[in-house]
């Protein structure tokens, strides 16, 4: 199972130094792909072959390296054709180490090796390389934020694109999986609730409650009602926005 902390391995990098990023952006690929006003741009994303039809955690296996990482900026050379790259870059050096003598030995040539070396400023930005496939966002990930427009616009969905019953959902699945990580014990996250959520369910219930009493809807709507309804649409509509720019290959993007 990959996991969240994952930055790469001896050969390759994720440029983000986790695996989340990259989860969420499938998640959130796989959700678009289900919205009827949605259309994916399928040439785009033909690398990711198989992908809607496995678990994150099946696909990710074989598919990091070739679509998010980008080769160590510090490894072990495999080949003649990586050394005559390396030695033709201005802002590498090839170092010899010698696997006979001890790891702080090791060490300390290598910072002897090193020491005073430097990189030309015209020269710093000849080597830089990007993924095939590189997230899109100039502030930092708020995950927290993302994975409950995830989960929202999932239950939206599965609810027909019903603001109230989705709403209802969500609150009661937070809930329930809150209190389970509080009372286990677990060193786990736990969700987050828009802070709307909780007097909009409120506000739900109450006017269920008239319609069971009174057999018809009240003939209009508490301001609180409106004013936590429209919170929540416009919640659903930036994780609407990350959806259209997922289709068009970026994630997060601007939303």
């Amino acid at each position: 199972m990959a996991k969240s902390e994952f930055a790469g391995d001896k050969q390759f990098r994720l440029p983000k130094g986790k695996v989340e990023p990259y989860r969420l952006w499938f998640e959130f690929l796989k959700l678009a792909e289900k919205h009827p006003n949605i259309e994916i741009d399928q040439k785009h994303y033909a690398m990711w072959s198989d992908f809607r039809d496995l678990k994150f955690e099946d696909w990710w296996k074989s598919r990091w390296r070739e679509l998010f990482s980008m080769k160590a900026a510090t490894r072990v050379l495999d080949s003649v054709a990586e050394f005559e790259v390396a030695e033709a870059d201005p802002t590498i050096v090839v170092v010899q180490v010698s696997l006979n003598d001890s790891k702080q030995r090791r060490i300390k040539d290598i910072n002897d090796a090193l020491a005073g070396l430097s990189v030309r400023g015209d020269d710093k930005s000849k080597a830089k390389t990007k993924p095939v496939y590189e997230i899109s966002s100039k502030r930092k990930i708020n995950f927290k934020t993302l994975r409950a427009m995830l989960k929202y616009l999932q239950l939206y969905q599965s609810n027909e694109f019903d603001i109230e019953a989705a709403s209802l959902a969500y609150f009661k699945w937070a809930r329930a999986w809150n209190e389970k990580v509080r009372s286990k014990k677990w060193k786990r996250p736990l969700v987050y609730e828009p802070p709307f959520l909780r007097k909009l369910t409120e506000e739900i219930n109450d006017r269920r409650n008239y319609i069971r009493q009174h057999g018809s809807k009240p003939k209009s709507n508490t301001r609180e009602y409106d004013d936590f309804r429209s919170q929540a649409r416009r919640f659903l509509r930036k994780g609407e926005k990350i959806l259209t720019n997922v289709a068009i290959g970026k994630f997060p993007g601007s939303f």
